[in-house]
């Protein structure tokens, strides 16, 4: 991110604004005015003032040092009362390093100068202050927060580590090098930038041997681009991060750039707002700085919302998109927050209002979608209140997310969005989101299907009843086509998984009558299914006779039963036929004595057989009448009773439909009085019928337990409720 003309890498921000930035600060920081304290070689000539010695030209301090200790000068002594001169004062640079953190206790600075400056800013400031650590008695390295005066302060001259001997022990000898192991175990555990340091610097070949191999990501140094050789930073492991010079003295970028992160990390939330807001609102052409910002908000959920109110003109779709901030908003799987908001902002911003736009973006990813941003752009389609959504741009929408499903579908904005094509009479765009809802999707097996709740039925019983019926006129034939498609779609899944055969399937069962029904009162996901093709039959047998007698003629050859019982149903339903034409045409095409389609075809025939001639009745009852039962059926009743019971059932229904009918009424009596016991079905056209139990018991809890169980069982076996579930069967 730039900021104040730097480029500060990701992973240095992220660490400073997550308290795992170490600070090391070095002589540079002191040097500036008003401090004006020297750096080391110059602390090493002002110590050997009057000594007569001189340090050479490529001499180190520390060697320089140590020789005047062994000729007898209080180096440590001296040093100090350099550094305290005439009280020194903090520079920019001290206050705005501080500045860098949140709060005073959140510190983590390490440096390796002797001066007290860091300790004169943050105690001027309010709250709780930093512990203070001067080594050798130095904290852990893998968990610390404070100030850490490396080599020592000049509170305990005798402890500074000034000459090769005091780097030595530091380093290597004493307590196996107190310093090194502190370094290492910081380096390791901490993100660590290096300010007012020189690759040159003596204190660096002694800090250089900490750094861990390998780890350069994690170590940065702020470098004049005049001053200092960033090729050997890097050589040393260290990341360097350059600064602007005029030439190698000056140093006003290093406190500029100081300056500027300390701002950037001080920015309140208002700040932040009034930033983010002035450069998302005008076009997308930044500058480096206002591109950093941005960058920076979209890091950040609450910042990110910030940029998502302002942003309103398009061109900022594809200033983002080629920063690759959409590039998960175009591939499967979980959002973070600010993707989830960035996937709302383009929806809602500019799906309508400008759709070209974002449909280029989305055409760059080759048409793939995040689920959340499909999702997404549906409920904007459905909730429109940017622009007015004109038929043009909803049919570009529909079709693209038709033939772009994601891995999950939010049926509920699906739903809505059926009801928005009705009220602009896009009917194509509205079959095609029937497409998508009524599309079943298998996990593993056919009963495994999307959204079977009740729920869900009763949402789509309410968009046929609301939204696609009234619009049959425009759509029966195409939606009697698709819905079609479903239901053998649904009928070859079950046949493949063994769950049905030309008789029987689990669908056709769960279906008790074609016409709505209190027998089917708690629904199944495929109810509604089977009222559309019902409904657009029945449109279609009023509208379209031609066209109905050709589904028909399709349906009554299937091998699905669903399909059949529509036939037979829309046939029965045609007012352009007689009862004679709906009788022959139910003897020349199913078989009467078939129970899978039981229910419909004992609905035809009553209603058909009091206005047919005598030939049809006749030709009806020898169907019957060839009715066998094969042997070996349920329960091992004797086939001959079973095949009577079919009969009586069927002469009674014939008897009921049209009681003045002598032929019916001859046959009933014949089976009468070869089976006396036999008496009518309470639900004759039905195989099986259901009813719940609504019994109560005579006896209290407490009359049942005055005697022994024993006594009770006489009572308890002659005991028959007076209204009890019910299965009637042929």
């Amino acid at each position: 991110m730039r900021i104040a003309g730097v480029d500060f890498p990701d992973p240095l921000l992220s660490a400073l604004q997550d308290g795992r930035l170490v600070v090391f600060v070095g002589a540079g920081v002191s040097m500036g005015s008003p401090a004006n304290l020297p750096d080391f070689r110059q602390l090493a000539e002002r110590v050997a003032y009057g000594t007569g010695e001189i340090i050479g030209d490529r001499e180190a301090e520390d060697r320089f040092l140590g020789r005047l200790e062994d000729r007898g000068t209080a180096v440590h002594q001296i040093a100090a009362e350099i550094l305290q001169r005439n009280d020194p004062e903090p520079t920019e640079l001290h206050c705005n390093l501080v500045r860098w953190y949140s709060a005073p206790e959140d510190l983590r600075i390490v440096t390796t100068n002797f001066d007290l400056q860091f300790e004169r800013v943050v105690k001027a400031l309010v709250g709780p202050q930093p512990e203070v650590f001067v080594g050798p008695a130095l904290p852990l390295g893998s968990r610390f927060r404070g100030i850490v005066h490396l080599h020592g302060s000049v509170l305990e001259p005798d402890k500074m580590v000034l000459t090769y001997r005091d780097f030595g022990r530091a380093y290597l000898t004493e307590a196996n090098g107190w310093a090194g192991r502190f370094l290492v175990d910081l380096f390791t555990n901490y993100t660590v930038l290096f300010v007012g340091y020189s690759h040159s610097d003596t204190i660096m070949t002694y800090l250089t041997p900490s750094l861990a191999p390998d780890d350069s990501r994690r170590r940065f140094a702020l470098i004049g681009d005049q001053s200092d050789d960033p090729n050997h930073w890097r050589r040393m492991g260290v990341e360097p991060i350059t600064f602007p010079q005029a030439h190698a003295g000056d140093f006003c970028g290093l406190e500029a750039t100081v300056s500027g992160l300390a701002d950037f990390m001080q920015r309140g939330v208002l700040d932040w707002q009034q930033t983010i807001t002035a450069i998302a609102s005008a076009h997308p052409l930044v500058d480096d700085e206002g591109a950093a910002v941005i960058e920076h908000a979209l890091s950040d959920p609450d910042l990110t919302k910030f940029f998502i109110d302002a942003a309103v003109l398009p061109q900022w779709i594809d200033w983002l998109d080629r920063r690759e901030h959409f590039d998960n908003l175009f591939t499967e799987g979980d959002l973070n927050e600010q993707d989830a908001m960035l996937s709302y902002w383009l929806a809602t911003r500019f799906a309508v209002a400008q759709s070209n736009e974002l449909m280029s973006a989305i055409a760059r990813h080759e048409g793939r979608l995040n689920s959340h941003l499909w999702n997404r752009l549906a409920w904007s389609l459905r909730d429109s209140d940017e622009a007015p959504l004109d038929t043009p741009v909803l049919a570009k929408w529909v079709h693209f997310l038709a033939n772009s499903l994601p891995a999950h579908i939010d049926h509920h904005a699906l739903s809505g969005l059926i009801g928005v094509c009705a009220e602009l009479g896009a009917h194509q765009s509205l079959l095609q989101v029937y497409d998508v809802l009524t599309a079943t999707r298998y996990q593993v097996r056919p009963a495994d299907v999307w959204d079977t709740s009740l729920n869900s039925h009763v949402r789509m019983e309410t968009l046929w009843k609301t939204c696609i019926e009234p619009c049959l006129p425009h759509i029966a034939h195409s939606l009697l086509d698709r819905t079609t498609i479903r239901l053998e779609e649904r009928r070859a899944a079950m046949i493949a998984w063994g769950e049905g055969n030309e008789s029987w399937d689990p669908d056709s069962y769960g279906r008790s009558a074609i016409e709505p029904h209190s027998q089917d009162d708690l629904p199944h996901h495929i109810d509604t299914l089977v009222n559309v093709v019902r409904g657009c039959l029945e449109w279609l047998a009023v509208n379209d006779p031609r066209a109905v007698e050709t589904w028909c003629d399709r349906f009554v050859g299937s091998s699905a039963p669903l399909l059949r019982r529509l036939a037979i149903h829309a046939t029965s339903a045609r007012a352009d036929l007689s009862g004679d034409d709906k009788l022959r045409w139910l003897l020349e095409n199913c078989d009467v004595n078939e129970s899978a389609t039981h229910h419909e075809i004992f609905r035809a025939v009553a209603d058909a057989y009091p206005c047919t001639q005598q030939s049809h009745r006749r030709a009806l009852i020898e169907a019957v009448s060839k009715y066998r039962a094969p042997s070996g059926g349920w329960l091992d009743v004797d086939p001959e009773i079973v095949t009577a019971l079919h009969h009586h059932t069927w002469f009674h229904w014939l008897h009921q439909a049209d009681p003045d009918c002598r032929i019916a009424k001859a046959e009933l009596d014949a089976i009468r009085d070869g089976h006396p016991d036999f008496v009518a079905r309470d639900h004759p056209d039905f195989t099986h019928w259901s009813q719940s139990i609504s019994s109560k018991s005579p006896w209290s809890a407490e009359e049942l337990l005055v005697k022994p169980a024993g006594e009770w069982i006489d009572d308890l076996v002659a005991f028959q409720p007076t209204d009890r579930d019910r299965v009637d069967g042929l």
